[in-house]
């Protein structure tokens, strides 16, 4: 070992330096549109046979392959300028290579065979005059390495790593590989994540940037995650000054706080959607934010770019001071004081109406919440919640949701999408700080950001948790955070939940304590067809959409416990399509079940973390590409 290390201090010239600078390439990338599937038998024809071929399974609308002429079903059997013995599978390759190889306004030309209605077969030669991608001039401009991480290490780790490979010869391949992923940043969508850029680009950056970023989200407070979360989005919040105290001053003085604090926060808001005509903000708002159509970009996506995401951050990181333990605390006694001065009342017992929306004030009674509100204050009981609960509703006039419930085990259901924390164009804050409590929802809700900041803190009790898809710290487009601080817990889900990250997004589900329980899929086949496989795309999961916008962070964090998570596919630590995906479990004997991709996973150019720090725990997958595996210019 020391041998090697010596070999590794004395710096091979073969092997790549780090890149000191990504994005820089004004050309724009070329685009085909269409999706391929490779098929290893192909029936012979009479002007020949062939040993592969690559069925196209999609066509994009406007794509240059729709309008060459080519059709969902064609087998491209030749590629101008590759042989013609290859597989299948090495056939789909090489036309993204041949792809990527040339430049707009070249032409590609594919030899296809297609079916007539007759079943008759015959090969075509399709000239393909290659397009930009419809993203149009936006091309996102990546800062120097030194302005992203000023404060980089070395990795006695990768020292060695890249000791062995030299000692076995493969430096040449590392360097072709290092190469490839710089290349990869050089016309960036103007979703790629800066600090995921070159962590992807230098692998000897990606574990030390990996585990900083799991520990400055793991132990901090939900105006602290919301700020971090900012700055790893590229969208630090703008200095401001502090909130306003609240608390310990009566609660009339508390509440005109609170609608100050409200004020400050709509104006940041407004700030962050000033550049978006109202016409545009009813298309974002009626964008959908399940899983798109990957032959074409989702309604709203140029849009979202023009969005100031700094005063969206800055927006949340105010409403989220009101979960600090400094302003809990004395705001309980004012309310406890005007609930016992008003005769210990049934139900709301003060109300006050703000350009926001409502205020609601509750007593310690059983409260049955029906009416959405800006802001509810609840002293305890067991209470059931059945609106926005903590939950921005723009189109109602409330860009802004709090819910402070201080005890009391309490039942939140919506039938509604939308509710319990979630922030869309807007900012919710739900904090429940006593009891064990039960969460059910359908999308979008738990700790959801969809353009905006949803952030759900439960402090204390054995909770549930239930959601169908998009949940429990899921963001699009802006932040989503769940963060449960003690108690054993259970979080179910079907797609898209427990630390999720789309584009422009960052999505945490942060658990401190108890034995927990994780479950993430049942509903949605597999897009690859197996019979009993699910999709998850949960538990730590960065997701792009390939070939349109690059994917964000999904963190999922358990910090103790002997914990079980199981997961369809796509789930448990991992990226897709420059998505950044990361699960650490800090103690326990855990189960961990993950279905095809997991467990330190990566594909299309993204980036998987996968950190298990203690306990004697079991690892087990129904299919393959598990337990740090990268695939398709990614890093695991």
């Amino acid at each position: 070992l020391l041998t090697l290390m010596y070999c590794a201090s004395g710096g091979d010239a073969s092997l790549p330096p780090d890149p000191e600078q990504l994005g820089q390439s004004a050309r724009p990338t070329p685009w085909l549109g269409v999706s391929l599937s490779p098929e290893e038998t192909v029936p012979p024809l009479d002007a020949g046979a062939f040993k592969g071929a690559a069925r196209i399974t999609g066509v994009g609308a406007g794509s240059p392959a729709e309008k060459a002429g080519l059709r969902a079903g064609d087998l491209v059997v030749r590629v101008e300028g590759v042989p013609e013995d290859l597989s299948g599978q090495d056939l789909e390759k090489a036309i993204r290579e041949a792809v990527r190889a040339r430049q707009v306004g070249q032409t590609l030309k594919l030899t296809v065979i297609r079916e007539d209605p007759e079943h008759h077969r015959a090969l075509q030669e399709m000239p393909v005059t290659l397009a930009p991608r419809s993203l149009g001039p936006l091309v996102k401009a990546l800062p120097p390495l030194a302005a992203v991480f000023p404060d980089r290490p070395g990795e006695p780790r990768v020292q060695l790593a890249e000791a062995l490979i030299h000692r076995f010869e493969l430096d040449a391949a590392y360097g072709d590989l290092m190469r490839r992923l710089a290349a990869t940043h050089e016309c960036p969508d103007p979703f790629r994540l800066s600090r995921f850029a070159y962590a992807h680009a230098s692998p000897r950056l990606f574990g030390w940037a990996s585990r900083r970023l799991l520990d400055e989200i793991e132990t901090a407070s939900p105006r602290e995650a919301a700020l971090r979360a900012g700055e790893w989005l590229d969208a630090a919040a703008l200095p401001e000054d502090d909130p306003p105290a609240i608390g310990g001053l009566g609660i009339e003085k508390d509440l005109d706080r609170i609608v100050a604090l409200l004020a400050r926060a709509a104006g940041r808001l407004e700030a962050a959607f000033a550049a978006l005509a109202p016409e545009e903000r009813k298309t974002l708002l009626a964008s959908p934010w399940k899983e798109p159509d990957e032959e074409k970009p989702p309604p709203g996506l140029l849009l979202a770019a023009k969005v100031d995401f700094k005063s969206l951050i800055a927006s949340a990181g105010m409403l989220a001071a009101l979960a600090d333990p400094t302003c809990l605390e004395p705001l309980r006694q004012d309310l406890e004081k005007a609930w016992e001065a008003a005769g210990r009342p049934e139900g709301t017992f003060l109300e006050r109406n703000t350009p926001y929306g409502k205020i609601l004030v509750s007593g310690k009674g059983d409260s049955w919440h029906t009416e959405d509100a800006a802001v509810i204050l609840d002293l305890g009981g067991d209470d059931f919640y059945t609106n926005n609960a903590g939950s921005s509703r723009v189109e109602k006039g409330m860009p802004l949701g709090i819910l402070i419930d201080f005890a009391g085990d309490d039942a939140y259901e919506a039938s509604f999408d939308g509710a319990q924390a979630c922030g869309r164009m807007g900012v919710g804050l739900l904090a429940d700080l006593a009891g064990n409590d039960s969460y059910i929802a359908l999308d979008g809700a738990q700790g959801a950001g969809l353009l905006g900041v949803g952030m759900l803190l439960d402090a204390a009790g054995d909770d549930t948790y239930r959601a169908q898809e998009c949940a429990q710290g899921y963001a699009q487009w802006g932040v989503g955070l769940l963060m449960d601080g003690a108690g054993s817990d259970r979080y179910d889900g079907h797609l898209f939940v427990q630390g999720v990250g789309t584009p422009g997004g960052l999505g945490a589900l942060i658990d401190r304590a108890g034995d927990d329980r994780y479950y993430a899929k049942g509903k949605h086949q597999t897009s690859y067809g197996n019979p009993g496989i699910f999709e998850g795309l949960s538990q730590g999961c960065g997701f792009g959409l390939r070939g349109f916008a690059s994917g964000g962070i999904g963190v999922l964090i358990d910090s103790a416990g002997a914990d079980r998570y199981e997961a369809g596919t796509f789930s448990q630590g991992g990226g897709y399509f420059f998505g950044w995906g990361l699960l650490r479990d800090r103690a326990g004997d855990d189960v961990f079940v993950a279905t095809h991709y997991g467990q330190g996973f990566s594909a299309h150019q993204a980036g998987g973390c996968f950190e298990d720090l203690a306990g004697n725990d079991r690892y087990s997958t129904r299919k393959c590409a598990a337990q740090g595996l990268a695939w398709d210019e990614s890093v695991a």
